[in-house]
């Protein structure tokens, strides 16, 4: 696996390096992400009474929490199926923007720059303590 993830560096740009860490934090993320599609998906093969994975369990999944198409097989038209209700959505999605209170507009918070800024303040009030 390491050898494909300097691959795909290669194929990036050729003089490119990675550093360990950074490999093995690529490694991490890439097998989270197998092992959550995996179990995301079996349990879509086992909720239609199956006991094998189908390509459309993996389609459903990937197209519905990671907006991502596997091609050959886009043709079957998902989106005539319902959304899962704790999936993502444009209706549910946040703005992109938002007003601060100076009236300016500003990218709306991601949940990565609250949960930053929870910790930096955490980490405030604990100095004062």
């Amino acid at each position: 696996m390491r050898q494909a993830i300097r691959d795909l560096v290669a194929s990036v740009d050729p003089y490119a390096r990675l550093d360990l860490e950074a490999e093995d934090a690529l490694l991490d993320v890439a097998s989270e992400f197998l092992d959550s599609v995996t179990n995301f998906s079996s349990r879509l093969a086992r909720h239609r009474s199956s006991d094998s994975l189908d390509v459309k369990d993996l389609q459903l999944h990937l197209e519905r929490h990671h907006q991502i198409r596997i091609p050959g097989f886009a043709g079957d038209d998902l989106s005539k199926l319902p959304a899962f209700p704790n999936g993502p959505s444009k209706a549910n999605a946040a703005p992109s923007r938002t007003k601060d209170k100076d009236g300016k507009e500003r990218p709306a918070p991601t949940i990565r720059s609250k949960r930053l800024a929870a910790a930096k303040a955490a980490t405030a009030n604990a100095g004062k303590s």
